[in-house]
């Protein structure tokens, strides 16, 4: 039982790891995760339904799973040639392709949940009338777009 559990500490810790690693190295997952917060940001001040959480957090994971899939692809693209290669290149294509789906597909969700007048209203409402919600909004912009683009390979 001891030794069970020692391996599955063992694979979260390599999740973890993984997590981090995409976190610092992939510059798209920091890309998803600034989205992340953003659309919660603008759903807890919009007052979705509850309903609608279970939706924006599959769509938050499945993009997200989908670009660690993609970021594992071109990096084993990359370990089985260092040379250019038309099949590794359609291989990284389709990989990205799929990121595509998924992000397309979650922003139609998403249009679906937040395209309406009463979540509008209430966003609109929330940040002329708290400011600390429009304090929050403008300071992150800059801070989301430092966090993006800050990080380097390696």
């Amino acid at each position: 039982m001891q030794r069970e559990f020692r391996k599955l500490a063992a694979s979260f810790r390599a999740a973890f790891n993984g997590l981090a690693r995409a976190t610092k190295n992939e510059r798209n997952f920091r890309i998803h995760i600034c989205a992340v917060f953003y659309v919660l940001f603008f759903a807890i001040i919009g007052k979705i339904e509850y309903v609608h959480y279970p939706v924006i957090f599959m769509c938050f994971g499945t993009v997200m799973a989908v670009e660690l899939i993609n970021s594992v692809t071109e990096l084993l693209c990359d370990v089985v040639s260092d040379r250019f290669d038309m099949l590794l290149k359609a291989v990284k294509d389709m990989a990205a392709g799929a990121v595509l789906i998924a992000a397309v597909g979650s922003g139609a969700a998403g249009l679906f949940i937040f395209a309406r007048f009463d979540i509008i209203r209430n966003v609109m409402i929330s940040l002329s009338e708290n400011h600390y919600h429009a304090l929050l909004l403008i300071l992150s912009i800059p801070v989301s777009v430092l966090y993006i683009a800050g990080r380097k390979k390696g």
